[in-house]
Parts: structure tokens; C-alpha cells; sequence
């Protein structure tokens, strides 16, 4: 009554994305030369790499299983008065793997005996769960284009990239991308604003990861697409490191058709990763305990960018549209509006030019391209700055006691000099700078050898500040004389204008787009293994917190299509837009969420 006392307060304590585990687990039974199961046996596995032991037992059913195991490289051993010790040299556990190892003891002495070093490769026969494990060996091995190790999650079966415009980022077995969710060493990576992971670990952090495609177990909840469960490295006994570089210049590239000059492109991706005990030396001797990783990679990007574009005749900004011609090469007619009568050799009076759209089209640059449809063409070299971090220490206090402490973050800075479906001058262009964080504290308790308990809390953050870098400079529309625009220093600037069949002037009447997504997550979990049951109940919290700030058209948009005069370039001039759009001023949403979650669940054998 004690206990089912403290499992209902731990679910009510704890709380939306269950405490999923990021370990593995032995399991197997105990029995003599005549198949009978054999009782109380020890069992003790070993990490090769740590040398900290777990240990566990076999019950009244000759069944045992030791839970809450780190992924890694283990030996075992199991005995029992009267009958040989015996051995496994080393087998290799994965995330979220159950191996089942069932051990044949022999009558004899405890001093004799018997290991086994090599076996047929174990089939899944503890979980109904599918997916795949891509093993830190596939992932530094496997030729990667830009890197990314969830890029290799399209290995496994029946995922496939979300659709073009779609949240999420993989559709699997048919459901909808945004399905999906993503684990750090079981902690909560997942943002729900477009279901997308919070932060993307260096190459190089990363031991393995699990894409679990379908067959979840309970702990996992709410996703009905798959989840991409990551387990980052950890430190061992041995001091290890490694550094590296990887660089792709355009010096051996040729100049792309539709450019006039060589894009440029500089990309250099470099890092360093090191693992192993804490030692401080005549203060502290961390080997067989404490653990620690520092992972650091840092990527440099510039890349050309180019596109191609129609500007408007140097006479044309002169009222001068004597040579203008319809899509078909067809000469046209300006007709004022004013008069309902066509205007004169097609010429515009500098008298009935609008005075702010005037200097409004002064911006558009000069024709710079013969030869095509298309007179001007604009390059321009974009930028990405970021560095990816990541500390993690790993502490036995004790055969009972494990916790783990761990951060990682990645400031971002980038610059898009040539927007797509925007005004393509890099004097529009668009820059950001976003934050990804994730953080967590887990502890792990080894009530007895039948029962555990995790405890865990952890916080993640992404953020997005992406705007007109010049916004602040000064009051760019007050000097054109354009009025009802904001004058929020964030977001002044230009209204952009659409005149139909020319480039885009302004900057992106879509942005800022500013904001941050939080998750703080606060798990418990209790397992009980008894008899032919192994049960875990658990629960947690789960807080969403999204602030966004909407500026869209907060400076104004207009639209210039020919309704006037037939010629859009030519209504500009004159100030008669088809519409207009302005948005009074930034608006949110905000969203705060609580989720709270419990689940049960009961292996029976």
C-alpha cells in the first residue's frame, strides 16, 4: 500500500511529453543443463569503457533483467554456489535496445569458468517497437553533405522528407510529418510551433541515434508519426579527442549559366570533441566514476547567391515610355486616366509625377544585362556564422547513485544578401541571429535491485530574430516622404513595393519575424520488475511557452498592376496603386501551455 502510496504522488508530482529513456537494457533467464530455471543467481555487467558495474538477479521465475543501462560496451558475469562462473567477454548495447542474453550454468566449482566470446546476433524478441540504429561508426563514416546526422534517419525504412511548405521533418509510414518527435539522451528536443527539433548536435557529440518508426512503448507518448531518439557521447576512462576540418571552395568551379561572374562560395567546417575522466591532479581522481565531453564545432559559410530580374528603362523613370511593349513585344498605349485620353508620344509630364513614388523609384538600380528578358541581374554573397557547443559530465556516487549534467548550445548569425520572393537587391537583404539551447539534470536511484527510480528536469530554448539590418539606421520612409508606416526602430523602413512584371523594391513586408520558444519539462518514472513482471510507471510536466512578434506590413505594401495608364511602371509614377496594405502595428500570438501526462505499463513474460 506503501508503495502504489508513492507511485500515485510521483505521477501527481511529476507531469506532457513522458520521461522517455535514452538506455538500454539485459534481460534473459537462468538455467541448469536440464533447463530447469535456476534462482538468486548474481548477474553483473561491465562497461569496457568506464568500469562501473551493474548488477541484478534472477527471480523466483529463473528471469532477470538490469534496466537503465548506457548504451556501450559490456562484459558479463553471473554465478551461484555450485555451479562454474560464467562469462560473456563482450557484447555491445544500443539505444533503447532490450537484448535478451540467457545464461546456461553448469554443475561445478565457483572458481572454474566458462566464457563465451562470440554468439549469433541477438533478434528482438523483448519489444514490439521498429526502428533503426544508426551506430556512431555509420555516422562518422557515411559521407554527409553539410554534415548532419538526421539526415541519415531517410535510411530507415518508410521515412521520407515532409512535403514542400509542410512543418515537421520527416513523414513516416504515411503520417504527417508534424508527427514527429525528437529526443536528446530522453530529454524533450522537440518545438511545437513547426515541430522541428530545438537544436541540432554536432557530428561529432553524437555516439548514435534510433529513428522508432513504429511500436512505441508507453513512455513515449502523444506521437503518432516516429521519434528520433539521440544519445550523445559520454567520457570513459581513457582521455580521448579528436579535431577536424572539412573545407569546399568554388577555386575549381566553373562560372553557372545563368551567372555573369563566379559565385563565390567558402565553406569551412571545423571542431574538436574530448572525452574522459575528470582528474584533477593531488585534488581529484574522477577515473571509474566521474565522466566528462566537450564537444565544439563551429561553421563558416560564404555563398554567392544570384538572381535575375526585369528593372525599369533610365527614360522610363523619366516619363519616357516610348519604347515600352506589352509580353509579346507588342508596343503599347499609356491611357490618363484623368483625361480618358492617351498621353501624348507616351510621355508622362515630370509635372504629374507623384513626388514620393518618384523618389520611392529611385531605388531601382540601372539595367546591367543585355541579351535576355531579363535586364538585371543581382549577386550577392550570403553568410552563416555559428559555433555548436556542448558539455557533459557523467557521475557514479556510488553502485546506487548516477546522475548526469549536461548542456549544449548554438548561437547562429547569418546574413541572406538576395531574398527569395523578395526584392532581390542586397540592400534589402535580411539577417539573423537565433539562439538553440537544450539543458538537463537527470538522477538515477537504485531503490533495490527490483526497483529504480529517474528523476529528471530539463530546458530548451529556440529563438529567431530575423530582420532588415538597416531598420534602425534612420527613418528611411520619412525621407522619401511616405507616411503611416511604423516607426518602430526594429521595423522602419520602406514600404515594398509590387510593380507587376519588375523586381521588388523594400524590404520584406513579411518581416521582423521575431521569437522564442521555451520547454521546461519536470519527469519521474519508477520501474518495478517482480516475478514474470517488469512495470514502469511514470509521468511529467511539461510547460510550452511561445512568444512571437508579427510585423507583417507594418511599413506598408503596395501593389502596382497597369489598371490605370496599362503600364504598371507607369502607375507608379502617378502614385495610383491597385491596394494597399498596413498593419497598425506588431502583433503577437502568445502561447502558454501546460501539459501534464502519466502512463503505465506492464512486460509480462
Amino acid at each position: 500500500m506503501r508503495l502504489l502510496t508513492f507511485i500515485a504522488v510521483l505521477l501527481a508530482a511529476a507531469a506532457s511529453a513522458a520521461a522517455q529513456t535514452s538506455s538500454a537494457s539485459v534481460v534473459g533467464r537462468v538455467t541448469d543443463a536440464s533447463g530447469a530455471v535456476i534462482v538468486g543467481v548474481s548477474i553483473k555487467i561491465t562497461n569496457l569503457d568506464t568500469n562501473i558495474s551493474q548488477a541484478g538477479s534472477s527471480n523466483e521465475a529463473g528471469d532477470f533483467t538490469i534496466p537503465y543501462v548506457p548504451p556501450g560496451r559490456y562484459s558479463m558475469e553471473a554465478g551461484s554456489a555450485g555451479f562454474r562462473t560464467y562469462r560473456r567477454a563482450e557484447f555491445t548495447l544500443t539505444v533503447d535496445q532490450a537484448m535478451r542474453i540467457d545464461i546456461p550454468l553448469e554443475v561445478g566449482s565457483a572458481s572454474e569458468s566458462i566464457t563465451v566470446t562470440d554468439s549469433a546476433p541477438a533478434l528482438n524478441t523483448e519489444s514490439g517497437a521498429r526502428g533503426e540504429v544508426t551506430t556512431n561508426g555509420e555516422i562518422a563514416e557515411m559521407p554527409l553533405d553539410g554534415r548532419n546526422f538526421a539526415d541519415l534517419a531517410y535510411l530507415t525504412g518508410g521515412v521520407i522528407p515532409k512535403g514542400d511548405g509542410g512543418d515537421g521533418q520527416y513523414a513516416v509510414n504515411g503520417a504527417r510529418a508534424d508527427n514527429i518527435g525528437f529526443l536528446i539522451d530522453g530529454m524533450n528536443n522537440t518545438q511545437r510551433r513547426n515541430t522541428g527539433a530545438v537544436i541540432n548536435l554536432s557530428l561529432e557529440g553524437v555516439q548514435e541515434f534510433k529513428m522508432i518508426t513504429s511500436g512505441f512503448a508507453a513512455e513515449y507518448g502523444r506521437y503518432a508519426g516516429g521519434v528520433l531518439s539521440v544519445i550523445t557521447k559520454s567520457g570513459t576512462n581513457r582521455l580521448r579527442g579528436s579535431f577536424y576540418e572539412f573545407i569546399r571552395n568554388d577555386v575549381w568551379d566553373a562560372v553557372s549559366y545563368f551567372d555573369v561572374e563566379k559565385s563565390k562560395l567558402r565553406r569551412n567546417q571545423f571542431g574538436a570533441t574530448v572525452t574522459g575522466p575528470v582528474y584533477i591532479p593531488k585534488l581529484y581522481d574522477g577515473r571509474n566514476r566521474t565522466f566528462f565531453m566537450v564537444s565544439w564545432d563551429s561553421l563558416r559559410v560564404v555563398d554567392g547567391k544570384t538572381r535575375r530580374g526585369i528593372a525599369p528603362l533610365p527614360e522610363m523613370l523619366q516619363g519616357d515610355f516610348s519604347k515600352a511593349t506589352d509580353a509579346f513585344g507588342k508596343p503599347i498605349k499609356l491611357t490618363d486616366t484623368l483625361a480618358k485620353a492617351p498621353f501624348p508620344n507616351n510621355r508622362i509630364p515630370v509635372s504629374r509625377f507623384d513626388p514620393v513614388a518618384l523618389k520611392l523609384a529611385a531605388y531601382y538600380p540601372q539595367p546591367n544585362l543585355a541579351g535576355s528578358v531579363n535586364n538585371f541581374i543581382s549577386q550577392g554573397n550570403g553568410t552563416t556564422s555559428n559555433n555548436n557547443m556542448g558539455v557533459k559530465v557523467d557521475h557514479q556516487a556510488g553502485p546506487r547513485n548516477r546522475f548526469t549534467l549536461s548542456a549544449f548550445w548554438r548561437p547562429n548569425s547569418s546574413y541572406d544578401p538576395v531574398v527569395n520572393g523578395r526584392s532581390p537587391l542586397p540592400l534589402f537583404g535580411l539577417e539573423n541571429n537565433t539562439l538553440d539551447l537544450l539543458s538537463y539534470v537527470r538522477y538515477l536511484r537504485t531503490m533495490t535491485p527490483s526497483m529504480f527510480l529517474e528523476v529528471s528536469a530539463s530546458f530548451s530554448r529556440k529563438t529567431n530574430n530575423q530582420r532588415w539590418p538597416l531598420s534602425g539606421e534612420r527613418d528611411w520612409a520619412a525621407e522619401v516622404g511616405f507616411v503611416g508606416g511604423t516607426t518602430n526602430p526594429v521595423a522602419r523602413g520602406l514600404p515594398q513595393l509590387d510593380v507587376s512584371g519588375y523586381i521588388t523594391l523594400g524590404p520584406a513586408y513579411d518581416y521582423p519575424k521575431i521569437w522564442s520558444f521555451n520547454n521546461y519539462q519536470y519527469a519521474s518514472a519508477i520501474t518495478w520488475i517482480r516475478g514474470r513482471h517488469s512495470a514502469k510507471f511514470g509521468g511529467d510536466f511539461l510547460r510550452m511557452q511561445y512568444f512571437a512578434r508579427q510585423y507583417g506590413d507594418t511599413r506598408g505594401r503596395l501593389t502596382f498592376l497597369g489598371r490605370f495608364t496599362t503600364n504598371p511602371m507607369a502607375d507608379l509614377l502617378l502614385g495610383w496603386p491597385n491596394n494597399t496594405r498596413r498593419q497598425l502595428d506588431a502583433a503577437g500570438p502568445y502561447h502558454l501551455i501546460s501539459n501534464y501526462s502519466g502512463y503505465m505499463q506492464d512486460d509480462f513474460k
